[in-house]
């Protein structure tokens, strides 16, 4: 989380499976709109991707919106890339 004189700035919430070795990003990165394009997602996600390595996790996984221009851009940084997925609707 990034805070700035108590007001939280942007956050995101990771969910870690220590058996597969996977940290999945369970909201990604959300970033206040007047705080976009300053830097603040790029160090929520180091600091997550930091610590989840720390608990000996070896991947991180995203899954986000299509559409979302930010999250293109943001993840890549930082060695993602898209694989795109239909949702499958069950019956």
């Amino acid at each position: 989380m990034a805070e700035e004189g108590g007001k939280i700035l942007g956050m995101n919430g990771v969910v870690l499976e220590k058996r597969s070795g996977i940290a999945r990003f369970l909201t990604g990165v959300v970033v206040a709109p007047e705080k976009r394009m300053q830097g603040i997602g790029s160090s929520i996600l180091h600091k997550s991707l930091l610590e989840s390595k720390k608990e000996g996790l070896r991947t991180a996984e995203v899954e986000t919106i299509k559409g979302i221009t930010a999250a293109k851009y943001l993840y890549v940084k930082f060695g993602g890339h898209e694989k795109i997925v239909t949702a499958q609707a069950s019956r």
